[in-house]
């Protein structure tokens, strides 16, 4: 259901308001001490997060944006056109907008590059970085989506944000795992997975007792150390904890986070021998079905490794053939390791 939209609207003039008499700036451990900053993030993790709307989250930011005396502030009115690239780049795809996106992340660079030396620019500059990072995986260029994740953990280190930092950092290996599966090579691929490991515990005590506890700490982390055991092919033996982990904070959170929290209950019950598994699994490739959304793309082909694996097992090969030409063209890596299942 989407949100009213004079709701929008309060948000918009809401953040206006905020930004207007906005004197504090991000730092130390807990970067929430800029309130824009923070009220963006409350307002992204309703509507996007909660509310799976990110038309909404778009239209409010454009709103605040028109409102907002640009050359007053300039570093929130930097803040605010980044908050639109953060929804234009959760709109579905079309002719396009993969260029239009790469210039508008190279013109939103320039013009933090020429904001004054302060926490608030190297915050500007690690949330552009880790959006373009998110954006460059989301299109399968996987080594570009790594460096700027690694140029976004540098840039908050700068400013004392550890959570950040680790987050980034995590989610760089994540992008360097995918582009090294992709190639195929089993020992770059078995170090990266090493590092992602190491990564991931420094992520988990990172966010310990910050605002990224649970999307970071016992979300997102545990789920990519799931699905890297699922690229993998391999258990871990850490594997039940992980996933309990997850799924418990995934109740906290919203409807964004429902389809891979469905993944991995089906992994979880297939790892558990389930009768149920292939069935769950196959609910996942059919109520995606066919679709732009690059998340939604990237669950379906894992749903489609699994079932792949499982009848792979079985010594089904003909079946898992058929899965593997199921696989969405987007989603790179999990299509090259289909291709090395079944050569």
């Amino acid at each position: 259901m989407k949100t009213d939209a004079e709701v929008v609207q309060q948000f918009a003039m809401l953040v206006v308001y905020t930004a207007k008499s906005d004197k504090t700036q991000p730092s130390g451990k807990e970067l929430r001490g800029w309130a824009t900053d923070e009220l963006l993030r409350q307002l992204d993790a309703y509507l996007i997060g909660q509310e799976r709307d990110p038309e909404a989250y778009l239209t409010l930011t454009q709103n605040a944006l028109t409102e907002f005396d640009v050359k007053a502030m300039p570093e929130i009115a930097v803040l605010l056109t980044l908050a639109v690239f953060r929804g234009l780049r959760l709109m579905p795809d079309t002719p396009g907008k993969e260029a239009s996106l790469c210039e508008f992340a190279q013109d939103l660079e320039a013009a933090i590059l020429r904001l004054p030396q302060s926490n608030r620019k190297e915050r500007l500059l690690s949330l552009l970085h880790y959006h373009t990072g998110i954006f460059y995986d989301a299109y399968g260029h996987y080594a570009k989506a790594a460096g700027a994740q690694e140029q976004s953990a540098e840039a908050a280190k700068r400013f004392g944000d550890e959570s950040g930092k680790a987050i980034a950092r995590f989610v760089a290996t994540v992008y360097h795992l995918k582009e090294v599966l992709c190639d195929g090579h089993p020992n770059p691929i078995g170090a990266h997975f090493a590092v992602l490991e190491t990564r991931f515990k420094l992520l988990v005590e990172a966010t310990r007792g910050s605002a990224n506890e649970v999307l970071w700490g016992q979300w997102n982390g545990p789920v990519h150390m799931i699905l890297a055991c699922l690229w993998l092919g391999r258990d871990h033996p850490d594997w039940d904890t992980w996933a309990e982990t997850a799924l418990a904070a995934a109740e906290k959170l919203g409807k964004a986070n429902q389809p891979l929290a469905q993944l991995v209950r089906a992994l979880k019950a297939l790892k558990a021998k389930e009768v149920s598994a292939v069935e769950s699994l196959g609910v996942i490739v059919d109520e995606i079905g066919q679709t732009t959304d690059a998340k939604l793309n990237e669950v379906k082909a894992m749903a489609l490794l699994a079932l792949m694996q499982r009848d792979l097992a079985t010594g089904d090969r003909a079946e898992a053939a058929l899965l593997q030409w199921q696989i969405p063209e987007s989603v790179k890596y999990i299509r090259a390791i289909a291709a090395r299942l079944l050569p």
